[in-house]
Parts: C-alpha cells; sequence; structure tokens
C-alpha cells in the first residue's frame, strides 16, 4: 500500500478505502500494510480509522495483524477512547503475547 507515502494526511477518501478494502483482505500483509498507511494518512482521532481498526482488531485472527492494528490504534486514538480501551483489553485478555512484536523469522532454534 504505496498510498500511505503518496497520500496527504487527513484525506478521507483514502482513509476510507484502506479501512474498507485494506484491512478486510484475505492477505495479512495486505491488512498489515493498510494499518501502516493509516497511520501515515489518517489524522489523529480520525473517527473513521479508528472504527475501521478497532473492528478490525475484534475480528483478527494474525498475530503480527494484531500487532500493527494495536500499534496504530495507540498513534491514532483518542486518550481514553472507552471502545478503543474496551477492544484492547478483550483481545489482551485472549490472548496476553500481544505485548511483545512477533517474531519476524521462524523463531528461536531449539537447543542441541
Amino acid at each position: 500500500y504505496a498510498l500511505g507515502t503518496v497520500a496527504d494526511r487527513g484525506d478521507g477518501r483514502v482513509v476510507e478505502m484502506l479501512a474498507r478494502t485494506g484491512l478486510e483482505d484475505d492477505d495479512p500483509l495486505v491488512r498489515v500494510a493498510a494499518a501502516r498507511a493509516l497511520l501515515s494518512v489518517a489524522d489523529p482521532h480520525d473517527p473513521t480509522a479508528v472504527q475501521a481498526l478497532t473492528r478490525a482488531l475484534e475480528a483478527e485472527p494474525s498475530q503480527l495483524v494484531q500487532y500493527h492494528l494495536i500499534r496504530t490504534l495507540q498513534a491514532l486514538a483518542k486518550e481514553g477512547d472507552t471502545v478503543v480501551v474496551q477492544a484492547l483489553l478483550e483481545r489482551l485478555s485472549v490472548s496476553p503475547d500481544h505485548l511483545q512484536p512477533p517474531l519476524s523469522g521462524g523463531g528461536p532454534a531449539s537447543g542441541g
């Protein structure tokens, strides 16, 4: 999603497109790219972006995507936004390991 580098910050059409199509794509890497692009394009506290990210987080099965959704929400959501806080608490209660970034490789080698 190169849109994050060429679109103007606050461009509502791009935010809506990323929220509607990027965050709902079948490919987890596209969903990561959409979350990262929203970080560049959406204004802080943008309700469309925050709602879409919160909704995506509630249904996201991929730990990698969840990590990027949480990081983007952390940057865009208003401090104390109860909907975002509730979504984060629910996600963390299911999988508290999301406090750490996912490993990018195959993980640590097993002993030998």
